[in-house]
């Protein structure tokens, strides 16, 4: 599957550099981030699943080709979140004023 995914995501990142010439990995996660509030807009006004699921998509795509122009792969950061998955296991949790979780330092 990680394969796949690979394949998709140099697909996709070939297709990037010939529509959007010269995009940085910083302005490609400035996408990212316009696609994350439209995820959420989506989300808050009770959008069809279909909708959702499409934000949801533009958001990994932004990710996969961010992570491409970041010179990293897939593996590279499915690998990074199982460490990444014991370190936070092992931290402690609280709400932030905020209102989501964060974990505390020391």
């Amino acid at each position: 599957m990680l394969d796949e995914i690979q394949n998709f995501m140099e697909q996709n990142r070939e297709w990037t550099d010939k529509t959007f010439p010269g995009q940085s990995v910083i302005r490609t996660l400035d996408h990212c981030r316009a696609e994350v509030k439209e995820l959420q807009e989506a989300i808050t006004n009770a959008e069809p699943p279909e909708n959702i699921l499409f934000e949801y998509a533009d958001v990994y795509l932004m990710l996969l080709n961010s992570l491409s122009k970041q010179g990293l792969t897939f593996r590279d950061v499915h690998n990074a979140a199982i460490k990444k998955m014991v370190i936070n296991r092992s931290r402690k949790w609280v709400i932030n004023s905020e209102g989501y979780s964060q974990h505390v330092d020391g």
